[in-house]
């Protein structure tokens, strides 16, 4: 991939780790986007440190486990100018996903009871 100069500079702020899963997620998925590829690095870290951070076994349906990742992720990429627009888009996304989730819990509990 030949990354643009704003490209680069966010590149150039990844720490090596970063940097590896970077090299490594460019070469699974060449036709990715520059973006793509730097949400991979960004779910990627934060899904680790979450992991690492719970005590006890992670329940994948624990939707503040999901929260805190996306939310990890939106922080991620909003450290990097040229992907703000990404963040942002997370961000929205997460409302959007959880209220979903809730009217769709609450639904089921108006038809159950």
């Amino acid at each position: 991939m030949q990354m643009s100069i704003e490209e680069q500079k966010a590149y150039n702020q990844l720490s090596k780790e970063q940097k590896e899963d970077f090299r490594y997620a460019e070469k699974r998925h060449p036709n990715w986007s520059f973006t793509q590829v730097m949400a991979k690095v960004g779910f990627e870290g934060k899904i680790s440190d979450v992991i690492t951070d719970r005590k006890g076994d992670v329940d994948p349906n624990d939707k503040s486990l999901w929260q805190t990742i996306l939310e990890g992720v939106s922080d991620f990429l909003d450290d990097f100018p040229i992907l703000k627009e990404a963040a942002k888009a997370i961000r929205n996304a997460i409302g959007k996903i959880f209220e979903f989730v809730g009217d769709m819990i609450d639904d089921f509990f108006d038809w159950i009871f």
